[in-house]
C-alpha cells in the first residue's frame, strides 16, 4: 500500500497505523512533501506507527518502482 501522510478523509499516520493493526503483513509506503514539520520528520513517524518504507516528494518514479520491487520480495 502507498499512502500519503496528508489526505483528506484520513491522515497517512492513522491509516498507517489501523492498517498494520489489522493486517501486519501488509507492506506500506509512506510519502510526504511537508506540512508543518519537514517533510522527512513526518517520515520517521511514519515508520515508527509501521510504514515499512518512506519517500519524500518529489521522488523519481524509478525510485518508488525498485522500493516496491524490494518490499515485494520480502
Amino acid at each position: 500500500m502507498i499512502s500519503d501522510i496528508f489526505m483528506p478523509e484520513k491522515e497517512g499516520l492513522e491509516t498507517i497505523d489501523e492498517i498494520k493493526r489489522l493486517r501486519p503483513q501488509t507492506k506500506i509506503i509512506a510519502i510526504s512533501g511537508g506540512g508543518r514539520m519537514d517533510p522527512a520528520d513526518y517520515l520517521t513517524i511514519a515508520k515508527r506507527v509501521g510504514a515499512d518504507h518512506s519517500l519524500m516528494k518529489p521522488f523519481d518514479i524509478q525510485e518508488l518502482v525498485e522500493v516496491v520491487t524490494e518490499l515485494l520480495k520480502q
